[in-house]
Order: C-alpha cells, then structure tokens, then sequence
C-alpha cells in the first residue's frame, strides 16, 4: 500500500504533472536526437516514481522539475531556520552549489523547462546579506579543526635549531679537519717526494743510455711504491681519527632530526586520514567507476620508474585525505612543460587533470585538488579564507610583483603572511590555490614540516573544511554532477552508432576517380617544391556534390604537424579552380605557393589515409571553409575541420536531406 499522507499525495500528483509535461514535449515534432533520449528516460523514471519505486534524490532532482522547486523551498526553509552561525552559513553555501548545478543541467538539457535565475537571484542576494556569516565561518572553520595545534612548534623549532646548530659545528669541524689532513698529506708523502725527486736528478744524467734509465727506474719502483702506500696509510689512519667519526656524528644527528620531523608531520597527516569519513575500499570504488587514466599516463609510468600500484595507491590516498569530495576525473599526460587543472567549475563536464613531463606525484594531488573547488561551498570560503589573511586590507596584487617576475599580468593574487604566495592566487573563474597547495604539502612529509611550522593555520583550514560531514546535500550535488556527465556519456554512445550510418552516406555522396587533371610540370616554381618536399605523389581526384573538383596529393614523408605539435602524414585536398590566378601572381613573386603545410583557402591537410574520412572531411571543410588537422571519426572528432556532432548535422542537412 502507497503512503496515502498529504505531502506524499502530494508528491505523486507533481510527479503525474511532471510525466503529462513530459508526454507533451515527446509528442512535438522534428525533436533532435538528444531530446529523444533524455525524454524517454525522463518518462520511465517518472513512471517507476508515480508507481512508489524508491528512486536515488539525485535522480529525481534531475527528472522532476516540481520536486526540484519543493526541494529548494526546503532548503531555504532550513537555512532561515538555523540559529547556528556558522552552520546558517554553510546551508547558504551548499544551497548556491545547488542552485548552480542544477542551473548547468538545465542549460545541456533542451528539454528541461525550467528557469532558476530567481533561485539564483535569491541566494545571491542572501550571500550579500550574509556576508558577516561567511567570514565567521572562515574563523569556525579553523577552530573546529581537529588538527588544530597539534602540530607543536616549540618542538619544531628546537629541532630546527639544533639542526643548524649542528650544520654550524659541522662547519667549523670540516675546515680545521680539511686543514689538518692537508698538512699531514705533505708530510706522509715527503719520503716518496724524496725518493722520486733523486730519482729524478739521476736520470738527468745524458750519458744513460736507455737501457740504463729503465734499469735505474726499476731499482726506485720498488721503494716508490713502500713510501706511496706508506703516506696512504697513514693519511687513512688521520681522517679516520679527525674526519670519519665527525662525519658520521654529523649525518647521524641529521637523520636523527630528519626523523624528528617526519614522525612530528606524519603524525598530523595520520590525524587527517583518522578523521576521513571513507576507506580505501571507497577509495578503490572510486576509482573503478569514475577516474579514466589514459594510455599516455601508463606509458609515463614506466618511463619514469612510477609502478602502476604507486600511482594507484596515491589516488586513493588523496580520495581518503580529502574525505571523498571529487567525482569523475580524467587523467591524461602530453608533451607539457607545466601541468593543468581543468574543467573545475563546470558542472557539465568530466575534471581534467593534464600532468607534465616531470610526472611527480605531488603535482597529481596539486592538480587534483583543484577539482574541489567544483563544490561553490569550498570554492567561497577559500577565497574568504585568502581576503582574510591579507596584510594590507585585501588589495589583490600582479603575482609577478609579489612572488615571481615568471607569471603573466593577467594573474593575481593577495599580500599574505601564508606559507606560500602563490597559494594566495586567485583565478578570475573564483577558484584558487588554497586546496591545491595545502593538499600538495600533504603529500610528503617533509614538506609538510616546513609549511606546518610556517602556515599551521592554513593546513587547519584546508583539512578542517575538506572534513565537514557530508550532509544530505554534497552527496546529492556530487551525485548530480556526475548524472549529468553519465546522460552526456550515454547521448555520445547513442550518437556514435546513430551517426556511424551518416558518415558511410556522406562519403556516398563524394566521388573518387584515380585520374588527376594536372601533374607537378603545370604547378609554379614554390608549389613544385612544396610537393619535393613532401615526397609527395598525385593520388586522384574528389568529385563533390556542388560539381567542384579536389586533387588529392598524398604525402609519403611526415611533414605536416597539427596544432598540438604531433607530427603527421595523410592527404591533401588540393582545389586548383583558380589557379590560373596564382600563376599569374607567381610571376611578380617567384616565391608564391598556392598550397602549403595545410593552410590557406584551397589547401587541406588531412590526418589519415582512410578514404571515406578524407570524403567526409573534404565536404566539411569545403562548408565550412575551415581546414582540417585531425583524423576524422564518428564521434565528430575531426579536428577544424568540424569540431561536434552539431557540425555533422550541418552536412547530413545540406547533403543527405537537402
């Protein structure tokens, strides 16, 4: 039996308005593809819900527009409810965070009719009021850290004096030792001196013969070699008692306070850990269902000596530092000097994270812990956090007049007494770098020494706001992100094998003939040798549609480089319609080209050796007059030549249906 309360009732009769709405838009003719598929799982989802099945809230949320409403309703209910200071203000945060990922699903959605400006509005105008809240949640934030002055710092420094105490002792033990074994090296080695400087002085003589000099040398061997491993003795037997012993006293003191210091660190990152609210098996899930690491990173790993479980065992150690707060990831590695963080307050598509060519582990959770700020909650009050720290009133500072003379004019930051100025930066998307470079310190023990006795409070800050109890609503808004990466993944599916059969009837449309109107003798002096250089050799010739006419000339050397650097080799798709012109411009510049290296209005550089591609690509990029770099699939990945699926529309509209 249906709970038959009021608010349930209540409820099933959204849930039927929401489903004739739905039935509605099914009905409407020329829907696209997507449209199609979210509303026929709109329609199912609805229909289990009408029938009493229990239902995930993230997916309800993303199905039913009037449980939507009633849901935000609730939320600010709550918040106008709480007494609490701070909590008041975290309920405003996440109730923003929700607002905004919502606001992102309807925007993909074409057939979503909901509107949420007001909501967002609202809670914009809420923050404002509030600000006071926000600011004191910075302060209640640090307090209620769990780590909070665990960290001693008299025992720190004592421990950093005694090492530069020891290091000074060390230095003036190390000169007057230098100086001892330099003097008692001249001593030790004054016999063979001797012994070798009269050996000398006999051989001077210019009536020796040779034999004689050989014998003489032969007679001195002997005695040389007692008083050389004579001076090597005793010369050991000297650094044994004025160096070896201090040495060793010294680098045992050192690895005794390295020691120190790393027990002191990783005793507050076990704290960290401790606190977490997820295990490794979580860990293990996540990375299962949610992290895409690509063949280039696998690569990478073996090139640098990184073994695969290493690099796994770190992801699930930052998923457990960072007590679960990330979703789908995608790691990936290219030809970079400097890696990236990408995609990290955009609700609508998977986090990126691109390592670079030094691939260190530290720089994985740097570039990870970007991702975090996806959630607005930790995205605002990390960058209070850095207005907070400020030690001039807040005033944002060029990064390269306060920290480095590397970083553009474009970047900024504020004046802080925190461990690190880069870690006040703050992007113009709102993100920052207060969680990339708190959980990065995080990762190496020795590093996290120095930053504790620096910056404690920051490291306070970091952990203590990553370790709020996931409420009801993070869940459901890391939920929703996901869901709305997981439909798009579903409509790509679809579309490859919807547009699979597309591909094959645009290729139709383009004729292909081995025969070729011109040869290298009716090309001008520059294109002759663009076509040397590219070892190249005339094909055959495209026939499109409109009647026009492309000479392909394939190239046997890889010349041609796309705009990512990779090297490549393929066609070219030449158009020789007005090259009478060219001809005539050649005259008054000797060294004109009509094609080169893909660029131009006649030239196209197509990445592949496949001829339904080349077909394909040589009708987009004579639509779209944009030349093509990349290999063409039936994903729309094809490079300029048409970036999506929206592009591919274009040509089945104009050649298929036109």
């Amino acid at each position: 039996m249906f709970n038959n309360d009021f608010k349930t009732v209540q409820t099933r009769l959204n849930y039927c308005y929401d489903l004739s709405t739905v039935k509605d838009q099914s009905n409407e003719p020329n829907l696209s593809e997507k449209a199609n598929l979210i509303l026929g799982k709109r329609i199912s989802t609805l229909r289990s819900l009408i029938a009493g099945k229990s239902i995930p809230k993230h997916e309800i949320l993303l199905t039913s527009n009037t449980y939507l409403v009633s849901y935000y309703l609730d939320l600010f209910q709550e918040f106008e409810g709480e007494s609490d200071e701070a909590k008041k203000a975290q309920k405003l945060l996440k109730i923003k965070n929700y607002v905004d990922i919502q606001t992102a699903s309807a925007a993909l959605d074409p057939t979503r009719m909901l509107n949420l400006r007001f909501e967002s509005s609202e809670v914009e105008k809420k923050l404002i009021e509030n600000a006071n809240l926000v600011t004191g949640l910075i302060n209640h934030t640090i307090e209620s850290s769990k780590i909070k002055g665990m960290f001693d710092a008299h025992k720190a420094q004592a421990l950093v004096d005694q090492e530069q105490s020891a290091t000074d002792t060390y230095k003036l033990q190390y000169e007057a030792a230098r100086k001892t074994l330099s003097e008692g090296y001249d001593v030790f080695r004054k016999p063979f001196i001797d012994c070798r400087n009269e050996l000398l002085d006999k051989l001077q003589n210019d009536d020796l013969t040779l034999e004689q000099r050989e014998a003489l040398k032969e007679q001195y061997k002997p005695k040389m070699e007692a008083f050389q491993d004579q001076a090597d003795a005793e010369y050991k037997a000297l650094k044994a008692r004025v160096y070896d012993d201090m040495e060793a006293n010294y680098q045992a003191e050192k690895a005794r306070i390295k020691a120190e210091k790393i027990a002191m660190a990783r005793a507050v990152k076990d704290a960290v850990i401790a606190q977490s609210t997820v295990t490794q098996e979580d860990a293990e899930k996540w990375i299962t269902d949610k992290v895409t690491i690509t063949k280039s990173v696998v690569n990478k790993m073996k090139k640098n000596g990184i073994t695969p479980e290493k690099f796994h065992q770190d992801l699930k150690d930052f998923f457990v530092i960072t007590n679960g707060r990330l979703g789908k990831i995608k790691i990936d590695t290219k030809n970079h000097d400097r890696a990236y963080a990408s995609g990290a307050t955009k609700h609508s598509v998977e986090g990126f994270v691109m390592l670079d060519n030094k691939f260190e582990q530290h720089v994985l959770w740097h570039e990870l812990a970007h991702h975090l700020e996806a959630d607005d909650s930790l995205r605002l009050v990390a960058r209070e956090y850095i207005k907070s720290r400020s030690v001039d009133g807040g005033v944002k500072h060029k990064l390269k007049n306060i920290y480095h003379k590397g970083f553009g004019n474009n970047e900024y930051a504020y004046k802080t007494d925190m461990f690190n100025h880069y870690a006040a930066k703050i992007y113009d998307h709102g993100t920052t770098e207060v969680f990339s470079m708190g959980i990065e310190a995080l990762y190496d023990e020795a590093t996290l020494f120095d930053v504790l006795k620096k910056d404690p409070k920051t490291i306070d800050f970091v952990t203590a706001a990553l370790m709020q109890t996931p409420e009801e609503i993070d869940l459901i808004n890391q939920k929703l992100r996901d869901g709305i990466l997981e439909t798009n993944a579903d409509l790509e599916n679809n579309r490859t094998d919807l547009y699979q059969a597309i591909f094959e009837q645009l290729a139709g449309v383009v004729k292909f003939s081995e025969s070729v109107s011109v040869t290298i003798d009716d090309l001008i002096p520059g294109d002759q040798e663009t076509f040397q250089e590219w070892g190249a050799s005339f094909y055959g010739t495209l026939t499109l549609p409109n009647g026009k006419e492309l000479v392909l000339v394939k190239s046997s050397k890889v010349k041609y480089k796309s705009y990512r650097g990779r090297t490549m080799k393929g066609f070219y798709a030449l158009d020789f319609s007005n090259y009478a012109d060219v001809k005539l411009r050649a005259k008054y510049s000797p060294a004109a080209q009509h094609f080169n290296y893909g660029f131009g209005d006649v030239t196209f550089g197509i990445q592949t050796q496949d001829l339904n591609k080349v077909k394909v690509l040589a009708l987009s990029m004579d639509l779209h007059r944009r030349a093509g770099y990349s290999i063409a699939d039936t994903k729309g990945n094809i490079g300029e030549g048409f970036f999506s699926f929206d592009k591919l529309d274009n040509l089945k509209k104009q050649y298929l249906q036109g």
